[in-house]
């Protein structure tokens, strides 16, 4: 086949299982996609690499490279662009082995477990196999370019996940596209239920999701930053009956471990968070006389404080910000957080 078709088909497989439209995903996908040619000097790849094509292609067109073989040794020497990032090895991964895989739709098709010379082939009726640079081809790119304008199209709103969650309308479909996107999208929940605390209804009221707080709920804040509860759980704060997922800007999230084994006091650990940023942890303090328990029924609570006896008490730091930390006394405290930073 030639080599746009191949190209185009990887692309429609990495955007569709890696739920990605991102250019340098597709890009990538589309260069593993030539590769398996590599075993002919005729082709692209195989003039662009000629050294490493004129030693392959000495084992013949649509042989090891086209083989379940020669995707294991290609996915060794990805290995490197696991350094870059784990979506760019499977773009390239997934790039290859579907690119050599289509061949089998093709007249001869390809020995998946070489070296047995027995080869695979679809359909099974050689009548409606592809022919390189048929009319059949062309008709086949076509459709596949009209499929990938529609997978980008849901990509860009989250994909096939997102849409099947919006359908759900769950909480617990919420949490799981919140889980998968988290580290690279903001993400948003469409919320329709009511507050408890007030009984007033909560209509499609948009709101970022900063974390999640059990299977079935999830921790949401509105516009004016208050923090809610929201999802099924007795302790919500808001009660769903309905929630969309909707997908923001593109973002980078770090995450950094800070152990406190001696007493500091908490102003020192709000100067190591900066802005921006999400506190998930527990510090342990001897100065819980100066800390309340109580909290506003309408609105989560980012600390928690349980009060051991008279003097200690233990701070649960659950997505806190710094104004969350800086409402408290400058307390000493000890113990460990994980800061989460957005930029």
């Amino acid at each position: 086949m030639m080599a746009p078709t191949h190209a185009i088909f990887s692309i429609n497989v990495v955007a569709l299982t890696l739920c990605t439209y991102d250019i340098r995903m597709l890009l990538i996908c589309a260069i593993a996609s030539q590769l398996p040619d590599v075993d002919t000097p005729n082709s692209h790849i195989g003039r662009i690499l000629f050294p490493i094509s004129a030693i392959v292609s000495r084992l013949g067109h649509r042989q090891i490279t086209h083989s379940i073989l020669g995707t294991a040794i290609a996915w060794v020497c990805f290995l490197p662009l696991l350094w870059v990032g784990s979506m760019w090895y499977w773009s390239a991964a997934i790039g290859y082995f579907s690119g050599w895989l289509l061949d089998a739709a093709s007249k001869t098709g390809v020995p998946i477990f070489y070296p047995s010379l027995k080869r695979a082939v679809f359909p099974l009726d050689p009548t409606f196999r592809l022919k390189t640079g048929s009319i059949t081809e062309r008709l086949f790119q076509l459709l596949l370019a009209l499929m990938l304008a529609l997978t980008l199209v849901m990509n860009v709103g989250g994909g096939a996940l997102v849409g099947f969650s919006n359908w759900l309308g769950s909480s617990a479909g919420a949490i799981d596209t919140y889980h998968r996107y988290a580290n690279d999208r903001e993400v948003y929940a469409i919320i329709t239920g009511f507050h408890r605390a007030t009984q007033q209804p909560v209509n499609q009221e948009r709101m970022q999701i900063i974390g999640s707080a059990s299977e079935s709920d999830l921790i949401v804040q509105d516009n004016q930053r208050h923090r809610y509860r929201a999802g099924t759980a007795m302790q919500a704060n808001i009660r769903t009956t309905r929630v969309q997922v909707e997908l923001g800007r593109l973002i980078k999230v770090s995450n950094q471990t800070i152990q406190v084994p001696e007493i500091v006091p908490l102003s020192s650990l709000i100067e190591a968070i900066g802005k921006n940023s999400y506190v998930t942890g527990e510090l342990h303090t001897d100065e819980g006389t100066l800390l309340s328990s109580q909290s506003d029924p309408r609105y989560d609570t980012a600390i928690k404080v349980e009060h051991i006896n008279d003097k200690e008490a233990r701070l649960t730091l659950e997505s806190a910000t710094v104004p969350d930390l800086q409402s408290l006394p400058d307390i000493w405290i000890q113990g460990s957080v994980v800061i989460r930073r957005i930029s």
